[in-house]
């Protein structure tokens, strides 16, 4: 599955059922003073702000991946395998135990 199809809907779960009930448990039971209470406002806010911003963060995200993608297939098409060693790039030594680039020696 596509992450982007679900990604958005699914912070506002973590922060519902995970993020947001962690940090009430935290602040009820005063184990970090009065930090917790800052916890929770802190997680009552990243979730006002993904819920405003996030489909957009996840758009964006998606578009860079597109832009990400199309560079890696024009850079494999430039890339020209060796004949009889699809691991090897044209132009590299090839180390035939491993068909690897082999090392070059320093005499």
């Amino acid at each position: 599955k596509n992450p982007a199809e679900f990604w958005y809907k699914g912070e506002i779960g973590f922060f519902d059922f995970y993020i947001i009930p962690l940090a009430k448990k935290l602040s009820d039971c005063g184990v970090f003073g009065v930090s917790s209470d800052e916890y929770l406002s802190y997680a009552m806010k990243n979730r006002e702000e993904w819920e405003h911003r996030g489909q957009e963060v996840v758009a964006n995200m998606v578009s860079k991946f597109e832009v990400v993608k199309e560079d890696a297939v024009v850079e494999s098409d430039d890339d020209h395998v060796v004949e009889g060693n699809p691991e090897a790039v044209s132009g590299e030594e090839v180390d035939d135990d491993e068909g690897a680039p082999a090392q070059a020696a320093n005499n």
